[in-house]
């Protein structure tokens, strides 16, 4: 039996799921030291799986939808940095936000959306140079906008598909408490998922 998307599909009303994928950040690292001068490190990659669950309201148009979603979830993107006895290590954490959908009918039994939004991931820092006695780490949480796109399907009268590419241009932190001295993160990344949305 075919469901038809503008009557049953979407409708007013809650929605929650869980969703995974692949997360691809693009990290710029800023060095700055007295005496030294500033190095900048760009392409700093941390690649890995990101998972997570969301829940939203949405209300129905005339040929389209709104909604409010919020998220919470979690990744093991990783990225290593080595120069002889020199390693540094970054690594996203827990991440969580809000945002809104705007979405519009397709043809037959389908949707597509853009999100607008905003972001907040724990990223980790660790250098350890060994031959000088040299280790430290340190967690922050940095905040951005996040946009995308995606498409949702039916899969039952209330279980939906979403596909969803979206990215995040998070703030600039510093991560040093040594006076004089820096070390900025700046992180970008692209996370491209799939999940499973139930609507009540």
């Amino acid at each position: 039996m075919k469901i038809k998307w503008t009557k049953n599909i979407i409708k007013t009303g809650g929605f929650a799921g869980v969703q995974g994928g692949w997360m691809d950040s693009n990290t710029e690292l800023t060095l700055e030291e007295p005496g030294v001068g500033k190095v900048s490190i760009d392409g700093l990659d941390a690649d890995g799986f990101v998972g997570g669950a969301f829940i939203g309201y949405g209300w129905r148009g005339i040929s389209g939808f709104f909604a409010v979603e919020a998220n919470l979830g979690v990744s093991n993107a990783k990225a290593d940095l080595r120069d002889g006895d020199y390693k540094g290590e970054l690594e996203a954490g827990t991440t969580y936000g809000a945002g809104i959908l705007m979405g519009r009918d397709l043809v037959g039994d389908g949707a597509v959306f853009l999100r607008l939004g905003w972001q907040e991931t724990e990223f980790e820092l660790s250098e350890r140079y060994p031959a000088l006695g040299y280790a430290w780490n340190k967690e922050k949480r940095h905040g951005g906008p996040r946009a995308g796109i995606g498409v949702v399907l039916p899969a039952s009268s209330t279980l939906d598909w979403r596909l969803e590419w979206y990215k995040t241009w998070y703030e600039d932190l510093d991560y040093s408490d040594v006076p004089g001295m820096e070390v900025v993160l700046e992180p970008t990344e692209s996370i491209f998922s799939a999940g499973v949305s139930f609507r009540f």
